[in-house]
């Protein structure tokens, strides 16, 4: 049976559907965020991977915010990509322009980075961690800090929390 394309339909199709598996959406901490303040200080995105993990040779407890922060924005990221692609196919189908360049998926897959940064955020906020030692407290007071929130000591790592999209490895 030979299939006959009516319409320019056909390489929108194939751009709509390359849109929707060439990218990805990245949430944590960029190895490229600002640096700290401190001198000397490690980069956000080492603190954040010792406070998601733990460093027990450091006696410093898990403190895992980033992977239950995008667990619990995984239904509305969902239903985001989902949207955004039924979008995309129906671009196509009528043949708007929006398709040619993956907009809807663009689009949403910069949605579903908005929503899980603002979740992981939201994790870190709501705290829930193992509380802070006594001696982190002093230190903390010493410098004239006076929250004891885990994670939210200069809310440098907080603020480089970030998402982008980015091409999918291999691609």
């Amino acid at each position: 049976m030979a299939v006959k394309v009516i319409g320019g339909g056909m390489p929108l199709l194939v751009k709509a559907v390359l849109a929707m598996s060439k990218d990805r959406v990245a949430v944590g901490i960029p190895a490229d965020s600002p640096p700290r303040s401190e001198p000397d200080a490690p980069p956000n995105a080492v603190i954040g991977y010792v406070m998601e993990n733990g460093a027990p040779e450091l006696n410093i407890p898990a403190r895992p915010f980033l992977a239950p922060g995008i667990r619990d924005a995984q239904p509305a990221v969902v239903e985001i990509l989902r949207q955004a692609g039924v979008q995309a196919l129906k671009d196509v189908a009528s043949l708007r322009g929006t398709a040619q360049g993956g907009g809807a998926v663009e689009q949403g897959l910069h949605r579903a980075g908005a929503i899980a940064k603002e979740a992981v955020k939201a994790r870190v906020e709501g705290g829930g961690f193992a509380p802070l030692a006594e001696r982190t407290l002093a230190a903390r007071r010493a410098r004239g800090v006076s929250s004891t929130k885990p994670l939210l000591d200069t809310e440098q790592m907080y603020d480089a929390i970030d998402y982008r999209v980015e091409p999918k490895k291999g691609r």
